[in-house]
């Protein structure tokens, strides 16, 4: 089996490193007779998203590039944004099942809920626990929060409590 080269491993040290390899070519690629490389993918082995994937992020040349590139790179070294922190503070997984037991409690939710029922449970819960943030934990917001960013964090959060849930409710997990 023939592995692709590795051209860096170790820290991430910005979008201008991972660049200075873009283009850069030890499988002797040609295209109109000069050695040019598609790309180069990089990967966090030790993160794994909310389903156990390596998730991993292609970066190829211009030549290459099937879309156009909307927006840079997240540099992971950056700050969390005070609405992400507020986030991480107060959505937690005690409030995401209280609110996802009321939406039974209302009928909107069988008992015997199930990733089937993610659609119904994500547009439901994401403005209910918005809404609760607002009424029980507005004194705690940060100064000049953006709403949408905060929309944005909590749409990120709720899924992934489910989905604890919904493993511990998995047949054989009690």
């Amino acid at each position: 089996m023939h592995l692709v080269p590795v051209f860096y491993q170790g820290e991430y040290q910005g979008e201008e490193h991972l660049n200075s390899f873009v283009g850069k070519t030890a499988l002797g690629g040609k295209l109109r007779d000069e050695e040019i490389g598609e790309g180069i993918v990089v990967k966090n082995a030790d993160y794994r998203d909310r389903f156990g994937r390596q998730m991993f992020v292609k970066i190829v040349t211009d030549v290459f590039s099937e879309v156009k590139r909307l927006k840079p790179l997240k540099d992971p070294n950056q700050p969390k944004s005070g609405e992400v922190l507020f986030v991480e503070q107060y959505v937690t997984r005690a409030r995401v099942e209280k609110f996802l037991y009321k939406l039974i409690d209302e009928g909107v939710l069988e008992e015997t809920f199930g990733v089937k029922d993610m659609g119904v449970i994500l547009k439901n819960l994401n403005l209910r626990i918005q809404e609760d943030l607002f009424k029980e934990e507005a004194d705690s917001l940060p100064d000049g929060y953006d709403e949408k960013e905060l929309r944005k964090a909590i749409s990120k959060v709720i899924p992934l409590f489910v989905k604890e849930l919904f493993s511990e409710k998995a047949p054989g997990n009690s």
